[in-house]
């Protein structure tokens, strides 16, 4: 019998080590868990497969987790997302 998972979750974050930890952590708790460490990449991956769900690092090379959650958004309307950081304040191009 194969099990259902919780949710389709993609991970997002140009920090190898995090991204796989994360991905690890989730399908310990029953989720299903792509990352990718490139912003294109999980770009692309959205395009081909579904998902309830985007993790994503608010600070990468390519490009930022705002503009990744905003392009990602143009391909899955339906998709939610969540930024996260390790930095305690936004950068001051995204303050009001």
């Amino acid at each position: 019998m194969s099990v259902v998972p919780l949710a389709r979750i993609l991970v997002v974050d140009d920090e190898v080590a995090q991204m796989k930890a994360l991905c690890n952590t989730l399908q310990d708790h029953g989720y299903e868990a792509t990352g990718h460490y490139s912003a294109r990449a999980a770009l692309e991956e959205i395009e081909k497969d579904k998902f309830e769900l985007m993790l994503t690092d608010l600070m990468m090379p390519e490009i930022d987790g705002i503009s990744l959650l905003q392009s990602a958004l143009r391909k899955d309307s339906g998709l939610v997302g969540i930024i996260m950081t390790a930095k305690g304040r936004l950068p001051r191009r995204w303050r009001r």
